[in-house]
C-alpha cells in the first residue's frame, strides 16, 4: 500500500505566513526605532525575527517596505492589513451621529495613542524619503492616504461647508496632527501625552470655528 496523500493545509499554511509577517514587523519596529534608517539592515531585522534575509524579502520586501510596514505596525499595535481608520480607536472618531466634541475627542485620543507608539518611526521614515527614491515614494503614498482621512475628517466636522473652508480645515488638521508636532512637544518639550491630546483637540475645535467664521 502506497503512502497516503495529505490535503494542502492552507489554513495553516497562511496562519502560519500570517505569524512570520508579525514577527518580521515586530523585529522592524524595534530595529528602525534602536538604529534609525541608516544603521538598520535586512539582515539585522532578519535575525531578530528568527528567519533568513530571503524570508525577509519574500514576505515583506526591501529595506524601504519593512519600514514602512514598521511605520504602520506601531501605530496599529499589529501587522495586519487594516486600514488605520477601520481601527477601534480611529474609526471611533468616524461613527455617525457624534457631534462635534464627540468626534473631536475620539479622534485627538486616537492621534495621541497612535503616535506615542510610532512617532519616533514617522520621523526615521521622513528622513529615509531624503536619500532613498523608494522609500520617499512609499512616504508621499503614506501621506496621501492621511490627508484623504482628514479630508474625511474635515468633512464630518463642518458638513456643507464651501470647498474653500472644507480645504483650510483639511490642511490645519493636517498640520496639527503632523508626526513633527507630536515630537517636538512630547520628545522635546517633555509635554505629557495628555498634554499633547488636549492641545489637539483646543486647536482642531479654533480651527473649526476660524473656517467656519467667514
Amino acid at each position: 500500500m502506497g503512502p497516503v496523500k495529505r490535503g494542502y493545509h492552507a489554513p495553516l499554511r497562511e496562519q502560519q505566513a500570517a505569524q512570520t509577517r508579525q514577527r518580521i514587523a515586530e523585529a522592524a519596529v524595534e530595529e528602525f526605532s534602536e538604529h534609525g534608517w541608516a544603521g538598520t539592515t535586512v539582515a539585522a531585522i532578519a535575525a531578530r525575527a528568527g528567519v533568513t534575509p530571503q524570508a525577509v524579502y519574500q514576505a515583506v520586501g526591501g529595506k524601504p517596505a519593512l519600514l514602512v510596514r514598521a511605520v504602520e505596525t506601531a501605530v496599529a499595535g499589529s501587522a495586519d492589513d487594516v486600514m488605520l481608520a477601520d481601527r477601534p480607536s480611529f474609526a471611533a472618531a468616524y461613527e455617525p451621529g457624534l457631534n462635534k466634541t464627540q468626534r473631536l475627542r475620539a479622534f485627538a485620543a486616537a492621534t495621541a495613542e497612535a503616535y506615542h507608539r510610532a512617532a519616533a518611526l514617522f520621523l526615521v521614515l521622513q528622513d529615509a524619503a531624503r536619500s532613498d527614491p523608494t522609500a520617499k515614494e512609499l512616504a508621499a503614498a503614506g501621506a496621501d492616504r492621511r490627508l484623504t482621512e482628514n479630508r474625511r475628517l474635515a468633512n464630518l466636522l463642518r458638513p456643507g461647508s464651501d470647498a474653500r473652508s472644507a480645504a483650510e480645515l483639511t490642511d490645519a488638521i493636517w498640520v496639527l496632527t503632523g508626526p513633527a508636532v507630536y515630537a517636538d512637544l512630547v520628545h522635546h518639550r517633555k509635554w505629557t501625552a495628555e498634554q499633547y491630546r488636549t492641545f489637539l483637540e483646543d486647536m482642531l475645535d479654533a480651527a473649526i470655528r476660524r473656517t467656519g467664521s467667514r
